[in-house]
């Protein structure tokens, strides 16, 4: 339905939804300055809100004491904590320096095997040579004996 349609059933001051109820339709466009000052309203509300909020909470907190007094039993599981923390700690770098050692080795075997390669590389370039060498040789001893 149109813009038009809606206007001539309730009428130029009603709203579409609210024509039973008579009441008047909000003008589409808010007057100027209004939009912005409700969304400052809106702002300086909150801050006030947070404001708020933050200082019954400090205020609400008790003051704690300077040396709190803890129970034995306190003590000995905040020891066995700290222990168990320690244990974990070691048994984390026991692995890493595992893992570091294991990625030193593959490196090393990684050069040793890039080593060889290249040696035997040499080896095969050496042998090749020399026999090309030789066959040469061969070809002008024969044709030497012609």
């Amino acid at each position: 339905m149109d813009v038009k349609t809606r206007q001539r059933i309730a009428g130029p001051h009603r709203c579409w939804s609210q024509k039973h109820r008579g009441a008047k339709a909000l003008p589409d466009q808010l007057p100027k300055g209004f939009t912005m000052s409700k969304i400052v309203a809106t702002l300086i509300a909150g801050l006030f809100a947070t404001s708020a909020f933050a200082a019954a909470q400090n205020t609400a907190a008790p003051a704690q004491p300077t040396a709190p007094a803890m129970s034995k039993a306190d003590k000995k599981v905040e020891k066995a904590e700290a222990k168990e923390m320690k244990a974990d700690a070691k048994a984390d770098a026991k692995v890493e320096k595992k893992a570091a050692e294991a990625n030193a080795d593959m490196a090393s075997a990684k050069a040793d095997a890039t080593k060889k390669k290249a040696k035997a590389h040499k080896k095969a370039m050496k042998a090749k040579a020399e026999a090309k060498e030789e066959k040469m040789e061969n070809a002008a001893d024969a044709q030497a004996k012609h």
